[in-house]
């Protein structure tokens, strides 16, 4: 019997008030215990969607560590989801049970280095509980989305259209869409090209213009450069054989990508599968205040630094690759262009230099930043950190086939459907 796929939603949670401890982990916009969430309005959406699926909430906070703060939050999210359980199986894979895979791997003896390295604390982390929850339940297809999302009726059928089906005489093992916005734009129609030569201030832009180029194509499907986590379908034979790089701290579905690539598995993209992106309206209004300039005001200075550290690293990743990993799959930067290919130019030096100097004057003054030595670090992190994934992905393949085949931890998961 064919398994239904599974939807899997992170969510990330902050404290009451969104009160900012040091040490926290980043998320774009995580929803204040006692704030108000987004996640209802997806799981609303579900509600009215085509075929048969099954849904998994990861449940990510700031801080890992707060037990006490994870159990409020782990509650909140089980009173959220529960009313939907007699719409489709659902469940919340949290902390409790990456003990209890941790706990299976001990018990087996299998990759214990690798236990530090499996947790719900920050982005590629959890995009890797994602595919890990997948393979558990025996599912082969992993439609990601995330909890700022409407989606459409026929979600799952466009999602499930192509994935792990011939194409054009090409397989098709990951397949991404369009965000759209309320209005139902995909592109930012009134966005500006900053007049600095900047690769920095024109990221949005560069990113615009890959739309445009999408759009320009003829044909609904297209092998892709650019996929996003909130609109991303994978089949067994991609997640079981590329793990997510936890050198990455933001952008890690685009750096998943890269990640493929070197494995000879590529995603496409399809016209036609899109969902809507309602962010919360504070965000959104520092998103309207950026279109109005064409660079990063009212965004903060964690962003651009955290932007500088990915390209310089995953420009590192792919000479690692293409120089010393014969047995992949080399990447070409030309191809993954305009983005993330214009990154991983040699003059992402300089322009992060000069970024990270002048796109935010006044909090570069009071951090007493030194661009060149932050840099220098970066270049220096990269070097040291390039190899680590080439070892990780090689046990990342050895631990899915163990999830796949440990019938206790299918047994502990199948037990979670509320």
């Amino acid at each position: 019997m064919k398994k239904e796929p599974i939807i899997t939603i992170p969510t990330y949670w902050t404290r009451k008030g969104g009160v900012k401890k040091v040490g926290d982990t980043y998320f774009d916009h995580p929803t204040a215990l006692d704030g108000e969430q987004t996640l209802t309005r997806l799981l609303d959406s579900l509600k009215e969607v085509w075929g048969k699926f099954k849904v998994v909430i990861l449940t990510g906070i700031v801080d890992y560590s707060d037990n006490k703060l994870y159990e409020q939050v782990e509650k909140k999210v089980d009173s959220l989801i529960k009313p939907y359980k007699k719409h489709f199986p659902i469940m919340q894979f949290a902390k409790s049970d990456v003990k209890f895979l941790k706990e299976r791997m001990k018990k087996s003896n299998m990759l214990i280095d690798m236990l530090p390295q499996i947790n719900l604390a920050c982005y590629p982390t959890i995009r890797n509980c994602q595919l890990m929850v997948t393979n558990g339940l025996g599912s082969d297809v992993m439609i990601g989305l995330d909890d700022d999302e409407v989606v459409m009726r026929d979600h799952v059928k466009k999602a499930t259209e192509f994935i792990g089906k011939e194409y054009k005489g090409q397989k098709i093992y990951g397949i991404g869409g369009y965000y759209k916005d309320k209005k139902g734009d995909h592109i930012m129609r009134d966005l500006k090209k900053p007049p600095i030569d900047n690769i920095f201030y024109r990221k949005r832009w560069i990113k615009n213009e890959g739309f445009i180029a999408v759009d320009r194509m003829k044909g609904r499907v297209q092998k892709s450069n650019f996929v996003f986590g909130g609109n991303m379908v994978m089949h067994r034979k991609m997640f079981m054989n590329v793990a997510y790089d936890l050198g990455i701290t933001r952008g890690e579905n685009m750096d998943y990508l890269i990640n493929a690539k070197m494995h000879d598995l590529h995603f496409y993209f399809d016209k036609e599968l899109y969902i809507i992106h309602m962010p919360p309206e504070k965000w959104d209004k520092k998103i309207k205040a950026f279109l109005r300039t064409g660079a990063f005001s009212m965004t903060n200075y964690y962003r651009l630094e955290q932007d500088m550290l990915r390209f310089i690293y995953e420009r590192e990743k792919i000479r690692e690759c293409n120089d010393h990993h014969p047995e992949l799959k080399k990447v070409s930067i030309d191809e993954l262009k305009p983005y993330p290919g214009d990154f991983f130019e040699e003059k992402v030096v300089k322009d992060a230099v000069y970024a990270l100097k002048f796109m935010y004057p006044e909090e570069t003054k009071k951090l007493r930043i030194n661009a060149e030595v932050q840099v220098n670090r970066a270049l220096e992190r990269a070097r040291k950190l390039a190899p680590n994934y080439f070892l990780f992905n090689q046990k990342w393949i050895k631990l899915m086939k163990f999830i796949g085949e440990d019938k206790e931890f299918k047994k502990h998961l199948e037990s979670g459907w509320l």
